[in-house]
């Protein structure tokens, strides 16, 4: 009895991680949800005082409530600080606590010894409460199915055709490598698989990326998720379930999902130098009122009270509302970053190399002309060169075999096929060709007349076919250039990006299409190696990127510090940092615009974050703070950092 595959696996993975996620909201949330209920007093109260009303909780109460706050719902940030004094090092969490707890140990003296100061209470229920909101906020964002993921997951399908009889309708989750399968019209592919009888249209747009239909007849592959467009064919199912193409492209979107941790460390990096200059200003107000006015009593309140004013109330908040309007506005424009640190990245770019084929060009060469050479007639050189690429996936390669099968050439059998950095070889009725660039004919001693070399001035690409021994003919070839190119470098070098062509094509073609799109830097003539030496030289300077085609340039785009790829295609979502569902470099534009303003958005609410309360501690250290001020810089950052955020809801694209 045949083995059938488990094809709920990648399902059953998927499902486990979504309830792991879910179950990290749910806790975050029913921890913020309970400081928020302890503290509705404390705000109600601070309503109240802010409105002229004398309203106030009872001391007692203050003190239950604060306390549950304080070491109930906030002992995670007691772990989080212990473990950076631990790695003797500052962040958030440890300013959080040392405010927190300076305001609650003040008020527990005043309470307790009924000390002639204010209770702060409420500071520190409230402080903790939003950070556990900012919390909250993260693990939403983190384990929110995105529009991406929840299109792609609407594609599985989840029932199909048996080509068996009368063609039964099938759960898909019982399917296995070699069953065959019916697509009608309009019905989606319900596996990866080969076409055995039949022709249809096939829209790819969901893995490729590509609007127009793909022509399919037996023998093309075909993959789950897409959709025939016209026509019915029977297909053999090849793989299933969490083998297929979809599958593994749902699983890399969700790893695609921004990450819960801070996008920055500027927030640990302040809190870091912040720290110490609280605990020195804390030590000399101390002094101060010990020594200098000899009242140690009002020195070791106002000293805690300094501590306490320290920590801003809205700081927990400022990573997370930044994170979450990223995301959402890049979602809307087609816009996926694979992970916090290259939100960051994208705005400091300051070298951007670009792939020529289909990044600055449209990635779909055609063929303007045919030159043989001596005796042979064209129909030879597109025949031999056609059988040669049959074994290519490159565009070049695609152009050929297209032109070939438009034709009605047949293509001949190759034998001994090599694929090489520069062409290929093969045997093709007993005798070896090459096909491959004009320096790699030059190279192998085949002469090549001058004038035909002028056609790469024009932007055209040159594919030889030659023997050991002499030039069988050359096929021309014209990608041309998208029609947003040269805006999109426009706008890159006004935000100060220096833009690099490097491509393995020859000098000519390179220069013609750098000034079409207004690239004055190019590298040509380089192999897959070279490229990515290039690349590692120039992140010596500073943050670099990659725009480029994730198939022939994944080494490339690995070693950049930002890499960019056109398509939600499973290839260039595993290698690339940005992966843009527009195919233009318009959305490039897009991504460092977004990335920029989020970070300039972040740098704003920190600062907005930490003003209010520094103002304040002057009048901590000098015996003047009092509840009404405490209040006043509390809903003073909130609204503040709250409201900056959204304002990335306002964001516009300037490919709009």
């Amino acid at each position: 009895m045949e083995k059938r595959v488990d094809v709920l696996s990648s399902e059953q993975v998927l499902d486990q991680q979504r309830l792991l996620r879910r179950q990290v909201v749910q806790s975050s949330f029913n921890s913020f949800l309970i400081a928020a209920l302890l503290s509705f007093p404390f705000l109600i109260q601070m309503i109240a005082k802010g409105l002229g009303y004398s309203f106030e909780v009872g001391s007692a109460w203050q003190w239950i409530l604060a306390t549950l706050v304080q070491f109930g719902c906030g002992w995670p940030l007691y772990l989080s600080a212990y473990r950076a004094l631990k790695a003797k090092r500052g962040n958030m969490d440890l300013l959080i606590v040392l405010g927190t707890t300076a305001a609650y140990s003040l008020s527990l003296a005043v309470y307790f010894w009924h000390l002639p100061q204010y209770l702060y209470f409420e500071s520190s229920a409230i402080i903790i409460t939003l950070t556990l909101l900012g919390r909250w906020l993260e693990a939403l964002m983190q384990g929110r199915m995105s529009k991406t993921l929840e299109q792609l997951l609407h594609s599985q399908p989840k029932s199909a055709r048996l080509d068996k009889g009368k063609q039964a309708i099938a759960d898909i989750t019982v399917a296995k490598p070699g069953d065959l399968f019916v697509v009608h019209p309009g019905e989606r592919i319900p596996v990866d698989g080969i076409v055995r009888e039949g022709e249809a249209s096939v829209n790819e747009l969901l893995l490729t990326g590509i609007s127009t239909p793909v022509f399919k007849e037996a023998g093309s592959a075909v993959f789950a998720g897409t959709t025939s467009e016209r026509g019915l064919i029977h297909i053999q199912a090849t793989q299933v379930g969490a083998e297929t193409r979809l599958s593994q492209l749902i699983r890399l979107v969700e790893q695609a999902q921004m990450p819960n941790t801070p996008v920055s460390k500027r927030g640990d990096g302040i809190a870091a130098i912040f720290i110490p200059l609280i605990l020195l200003i804390s030590v000399l107000t101390w002094g101060v009122w010990t020594f200098w006015w000899e009242s140690p009593e009002s020195g070791a309140l106002n000293a805690i009270a300094v501590l306490a004013i320290a920590c801003p109330c809205a700081i927990g908040l400022v990573n997370p509302l930044i994170l979450l309007m990223t995301k959402e506005a890049g979602e809307k424009q087609g816009i996926l970053f694979k992970d916090a640190t290259s939100l960051e990245q994208v705005g400091q770019l300051r070298v951007l190399f670009f792939e020529k084929t289909g990044t600055l060009t449209e990635g779909c060469p055609t063929i303007s002309a045919i030159y043989p050479h001596a005796k042979h007639p064209k129909e030879e050189v597109l025949q031999l060169a056609a059988s040669l690429e049959s074994f290519s996936f490159h565009s070049l390669a695609k152009a050929i075999s297209n032109r070939a099968k438009h034709e009605g050439i047949a293509l001949k059998r190759v034998e001994d096929f090599q694929s090489m950095d520069k062409g290929v070889s093969g045997s093709i009725d007993g005798k070896v060709y090459y096909l491959g660039s004009i320096s790699f004919a030059e190279e192998m001693g085949i002469e090549v007349e001058p004038a035909l070399t002028l056609l790469e001035h024009k932007g055209e690409t040159l594919v030889l076919v030659w023997t050991a021994k002499h030039l069988v003919g050359l096929i021309s070839l014209i990608d041309q250039v998208r029609p947003k190119s040269a805006e999109a470098i426009r706008l890159l070098k006004e935000r100060g990006i220096h833009p690099i062509l490097l491509t393995g094509d020859r000098k000519g073609t390179a220069e013609s299409v750098a000034h079409l799109v207004g690239i004055e830097d190019v590298r040509n003539g380089l192999l897959p190696a070279e490229k990515v030496g290039i690349v590692r030289e120039a992140k010596q300077a500073g943050i670099v990127g990659i725009v480029g085609d994730a198939i022939d340039n994944a080494k490339a785009l690995a070693e950049a510090d930002v890499s960019f790829a056109f398509g939600y295609r499973a290839v260039a979502l595993e290698a690339a940092s940005i992966n843009l569902k527009r195919n233009d470099l318009m959305g490039v534009v897009d991504a460092v615009d977004l990335s920029f303003k989020s970070m300039s958005k972040m740098r704003q609410n920190l600062f907005l974050a930490f003003v209010y309360n520094i103002l304040a501690i002057p009048l901590a250290a000098s015996g003047l703070l009092n509840p009404m001020i405490v209040a006043g810089t509390m809903a003073t950052s909130l609204v503040s950092v709250v409201a900056n955020a959204l304002l990335l809801r306002y964001w516009k694209p300037l490919s709009e």
